[in-house]
């Protein structure tokens, strides 16, 4: 499958799924668990718990796109596996063996409140040379490039949190 078939394949799936963006930042609130924590942002989380906002969106989109796990890939449709690389900040993080893989990207942008969701094949020439100590690389600018666009930079809104409740004080 080319990019611009396994992109209209999932393009299509997609349109079936409803508001998206909505869903993803339904799941960011659950971590950031504003009414247990009083926090605010995605800046206000410990990184681990950011690492795990990838995986939260992998399950959703997983979800949302009726997919299943694919053997070493994050999901599988029509028998092409792909991963899902998800960023709060300006690149992705391309394992090794999702190299010469598609990738379903997803960038949210919480403080200007934009999300973007996109295809991208990470052939080595598309990744930096570069690897930090879990080998992983990230995207290059050339290979930002050649990023087929579902929705970029689409607006979202953060709905207002539940207030804060201090349940020690509640109880």
């Amino acid at each position: 499958m080319n990019h611009k078939t396994f992109h209209n394949k999932l393009l299509n799936q997609l349109s079936n799924c409803g508001d998206l963006a909505t869903e993803i930042v339904k799941a960011v609130i659950e971590l950031i668990d504003p009414v247990r924590t009083s926090r605010k942002s995605i800046s206000d989380l410990e990184k681990t718990e950011k690492t795990y906002i990838g995986t939260k969106v992998e399950i959703i989109l997983r979800y949302k796109l009726g997919v299943i796990r694919g053997p070493t890939q994050d999901c599988i449709i029509d028998d092409v596996e792909f991963d899902v690389k998800c960023t709060v900040g300006q690149n992705w993080m391309i394992p090794r063996e999702a190299v010469n893989h598609f990738c379903l990207v997803v960038k949210i942008d919480w403080v200007a409140q934009k999300i973007s969701v996109g295809t991208f094949f990470a052939a080595l020439e598309n990744l930096s040379e570069g690897q930090n100590q879990d080998k992983k690389r990230t995207i290059s600018k050339e290979g930002k490039s050649t990023i087929k666009w579902i929705y970029h930079n689409e607006p979202f809104q953060i709905p207002k949190a539940v207030p804060y409740v201090d349940w020690r004080e509640a109880s």
